[in-house]
């Protein structure tokens, strides 16, 4: 048997998460949720070219402007 890779479209990927985290016990549901919330840190931290930990509040500041 031969493994093959399959690339999703975003829209499926999404569609494939919220599936998964939909049918996911609540712990693990909280530990995706925790994941989720340290990428998006990431993705502003490096958006925003914050890459101190000195600066990781401004991020921080940012995502919780977007909540």
């Amino acid at each position: 048997m031969s493994d093959k890779i399959v690339i999703l479209s975003k829209a499926e990927r999404v569609a494939q998460y919220k599936k998964w985290f939909e049918d996911a016990p609540k712990n693990v549901r909280a530990y995706l949720d925790m994941i989720e919330y340290d990428a998006q840190r990431w993705e502003i931290a490096e958006n925003q070219q914050v890459l101190s930990e000195s600066q990781l509040k401004e991020v921080n500041a940012i995502y919780a402007e977007e909540l």
